[in-house]
């Protein structure tokens, strides 16, 4: 098989917008997942602390604000209580525990011991329209000797039933009690072991699942194998059908169940970017230096194809959205038409590379301005 590569389709641009605080008539948007990865150093008091937050954040799913899962994933990354279902209010929330950004250099050196290394991080896993999307999940806190703040540890995997707006772990998934009563043949196992992420020794003990969710039509679970002399963990991924009869009830009717269209939710798009207007139309274009042969080169000379995806022979049209600034910058990467988690990423991973642009102009002025961009990813050969 030949090297897959892939390649840029043309710009698409979107109709205008005059003024944030103008009606607008309802245009539904069917999937917008942001892409949010900062580095931060906060200060309150005499305490620092860095933050590092890598988020693939789920605004829209099939044209719905999944309020449910927003709410969980506030609490369980950002540590809020409940009532809080989005991801501004909850970063908000979660950053101000830790006071305020440092913007100047300490005129002391801070004290290791007050120091606090905050760590979050949210993976898109797998997604089906109309039935699930799924994410693994982490938020490490790691307060020096006397920081103020609470040490702690969270890694899972979740899986969002969009049919019943229900966040689902392991146990909603995979019929565990078999699991634990050894309820598990030889395919099974070789299931397990062909598409795990290490190399299996020959005196395997043992296996323990450790977590799950769906992942396309595959399974994804976090496991331990057992020697007579080390405890391993691993990853594997399992077409359901092999695992068919370890899933629960609730499992099988998301992956197997009619999907019901339901109607779409009225969700405001972004107006503002760094607290001025994003304007859809312009009179003078922003463009890319050197022009649409320059942007097309970079694109084909960055993009690498995901080695699942190539392997699995996964194809198809990334749609990404994005604002150009007044200063040119590329910000607020989103995925509006996702292909697999792993395209998707590497779509947004090359339009962060982007150089600066030549930005919009309206009435003289540069201004902000939302591009939608397709990135066609096919196999060659």
């Amino acid at each position: 098989m030949r090297k897959p590569t892939a390649f840029c389709l043309l710009l698409l641009l979107l109709s205008v917008v005059t003024q944030a605080t103008e009606p607008q008539a309802f245009t539904p948007i069917e999937n917008s997942i942001s892409y949010q990865k900062e580095h931060l150093l906060y200060q309150k008091g005499d305490e620092v602390s860095v933050i590092d937050m890598d988020l693939e954040w789920p605004e829209i799913v099939d044209y719905s604000a999944v309020k449910a899962l927003q709410g969980y994933l506030c609490q369980k990354i950002f540590q809020t209580g409940t009532g809080i279902e989005d991801f501004k209010t909850g970063y908000q929330a979660f950053l101000s525990r830790f006071g305020s950004p440092v913007t100047q250099q300490f005129k002391t050196i801070p004290d290791d011991n007050k120091f606090c290394y905050v760590d979050c991080q949210l993976k898109k896993m797998g997604y089906q329209k109309g039935r699930f999307i799924s994410y693994l999940l982490s938020y490490k806190c790691t307060p020096g000797k006397f920081s103020t703040q609470k040490g702690d540890t969270i890694n899972s995997l979740i899986t969002y039933d969009l049919m019943n707006n229900k966040v689902l772990t392991m146990n909603d998934l995979v019929r565990t009690g078999r699991i634990e009563n050894g309820y598990y043949d030889d395919r099974l196992i070789q299931s397990v072991i062909k598409g795990a992420d290490v190399v299996f020794p020959e005196d395997i003990s043992g296996l323990v699942f450790l977590d799950a969710c769906l992942n396309d039509t595959r399974v994804f679970l976090s496991m331990l194998y057992l020697t007579e002399d080390e405890t391993v963990p691993f990853t594997t991924q399992i077409e359901a059908a092999e695992m068919h009869d370890l899933l629960t009830k609730q499992a099988r009717n998301i992956l197997e169940k009619e999907v019901v269209a339901k109607n779409p939710e009225f969700i405001a798009e972004d107006s503002l970017y760094q607290g001025e207007p994003i304007y859809k139309k312009v009179e003078k274009e922003p463009s890319y230096q050197g022009g649409q042969a320059a942007l097309v080169n970079f694109l084909k000379s960055n993009v690498e194809y995901p080695v699942d995806a190539a392997s699995r022979k996964v194809e198809g049209t990334v749609l990404v959205s994005f604002v150009i600034s007044k200063d040119g910058e590329v910000g607020n990467v989103k995925v509006i038409r996702p292909v697999s988690p792993d395209i998707d990423r590497e779509a947004v991973r090359v339009i962060k590379l982007m150089p600066k642009w030549q930005p919009g102009e309206l009435k003289g002025l540069k201004v902000n301005m939302v591009y939608k961009m397709p990135l066609a990813f096919r196999i060659n050969g």
